[in-house]
């Protein structure tokens, strides 16, 4: 998403000393003494005893602070917000003599949406500061007092991420390739319903490689509605950092707006049409599926014992669930549970572990991954299937290792349909799937006429898709109320 920083580091007017009418647009500040920032009028203080030692025995006080800028009439119609990266303390701050806020704490970053008072062409604008640090003995080391570190505009689109509302996490990392994901909190700042496409993309630092995109996902928003949008996916070969040759990566984040012609998203992606199972995959309702015991669950290590007494019984086509505290064991206890399935003659069982790339060959395309009789008929109804799982012809064509989280997943679900399995073994099943597809899968997985036994934290899901809830603890599996 376009943002455009401006500095407002120069031209700053100062005044130590209380001013009450400081805050006034109109004030007439030419005898203020000019400063750059970071600034710190502490410092050029005298050494006092009667100053406390956690400030060095420099004075505080009150000091003002006044700065004027313009912005081009290009911006109008956009979003202007004001930083600063650090003010001790008690800081008050105007614009064009509108009260826009205050921070009594003098350590985190200050930032605020001006927009609504800001002028824009040849009119200029003013940011007012009040800083007030008369608490002397507040802190066991020297802070100084001012505006001590930077200060600067940013000017960005309507549609827009939260100020310092994306995180980037990178949870798998080799030579060959990247799992990431970045989870970006979109603000909809405009009056009406927005439909579009956000894109998220990695590019090396200091590199003429081209932005490598890891994830597209359907956004829509109401009017002024904000949403937290999650993109997942993988980079092949990734520069990894050391201290000999420490790579870094920028992460970018696009909206595309669609047409404005088009008034209305789809609730759901009414092109998939792949279907789970058919009536081969019906189970008995007097068939166990699994009655499965465990005196103890331990960890892959074998050092720490997770939970005792675990006792499962799956009847015909029930779909259960299994939830708990992070760390629980939920995951060391499916792969157990489809390690027996997965070796039993009487039922077909399927399994979509957490991590994707522990079942899907990496380095082969989808259709190749898919394909088991090299027939072209068969070839031909995979890119059917895989298209209306929203593949584009380029993507079935690229080894699985450069497809996003999302589309793996599509990968494992596709298999999962043409396999004929009637038991699913599912770790976390939603939660690569867009907001759209969601639904879709949700609904796949109720009408599956097997057994589905799965792990997940997706609400929507649990509700919607299972019969049964079941909690680990340290005591085993409890059934829960839904």
């Amino acid at each position: 998403m376009d943002r455009t920083y401006i500095t407002l580091n120069e031209n700053w007017k100062f005044h130590y000393g209380e001013v009450p009418e400081g805050w006034y647009k109109g004030y007439d500040d030419s005898a203020w003494t000019s400063v750059t920032l970071p600034h710190d009028w502490s410092v050029h203080m005298p050494f006092e005893q009667t100053n406390s030692s956690g400030t060095g025995y420099l004075s505080g006080g009150i000091g003002w602070y006044r700065v004027r800028f313009s912005l081009p009439e290009a911006y109008k119609g956009k979003r202007v917000r004001v930083v600063f990266d650090g003010i001790y303390k008690n800081s008050r701050i105007w614009c064009n003599s509108y009260h826009i806020g205050k921070r009594p704490y003098g350590y985190t970053q200050i930032s605020y949406d001006i927009t609504d008072f800001v002028q824009f062409g040849a009119i200029d604008n003013e940011i007012t500061v009040r800083v007030c640090h008369t608490d002397l003995a507040d802190s066991r080391w020297f802070t100084g007092s001012g505006i001590y570190r930077k200060a600067y505009l940013v000017v960005e689109e309507q549609v827009h991420a939260v100020w310092n509302g994306v995180a980037f996490n990178v949870s798998r990392a080799d030579e060959q390739s990247a799992a990431v994901c970045a989870d970006a909190e979109i603000v909809n700042e405009l009056d009406e319903r927005v439909i579009g496409t956000l894109t998220a993309s990695l590019k090396l630092c200091g590199s003429d490689e081209e932005s490598v995109v890891f994830a597209r996902v359907p956004a829509a928003m109401e009017a002024h509605e904000k949403k937290t949008f999650y993109l997942n996916g993988m980079i092949g070969k990734p520069k990894l950092w050391s201290c000999e040759s420490p790579s870094l990566y920028e992460l970018c984040i696009s909206f595309e707006k669609e047409d404005e012609n088009m008034t209305q998203m789809p609730e759901q992606e009414e092109a998939i049409f792949v279907k789970l199972g058919d009536e081969n995959s019906h189970i008995p309702a007097g068939k166990t599926v699994i009655e499965y015991e465990l005196s103890k669950l331990v960890t892959p290590d074998g050092k720490r014992i997770l939970a005792e007494g675990i006792h499962l019984k799956i009847k015909g086509s029930e779909k259960i669930c299994m939830i708990g505290a992070n760390g629980a064991g939920k995951t060391t206890l499916l792969k157990k549970i489809a390690e027996e399935l997965l070796n039993r003659n009487d039922i077909k069982a399927e399994y979509m572990p957490q991590t994707y790339e522990d079942l899907l060959d990496l380095d082969v395309t989808p259709v190749d991954y898919l394909d088991k009789t090299g027939d072209k008929e068969e070839r031909t109804r995979i890119r059917t299937y895989l298209g209306s799982l929203k593949y584009t012809p380029d993507e079935m064509e690229h080894p699985i290792r450069e497809l996003s989280g999302g589309q793996k997943a599509k990968v494992l679900l596709l298999r999962m349909s043409l396999s004929g399995a009637n038991v699913l073994i599912l770790d976390e099943p939603t939660r690569n799937f867009s907001p759209l597809s969601g639904p879709v899968i949700r609904e796949m997985l109720k009408e599956f006429p097997g057994a589905v036994i799965s792990i997940s934290h997706d609400r929507k899901y649990i509700d919607e898709v299972c019969d049964k809830v079941y909690c680990l603890t340290e005591t085993g599996l409890q059934l829960q109320e839904k």
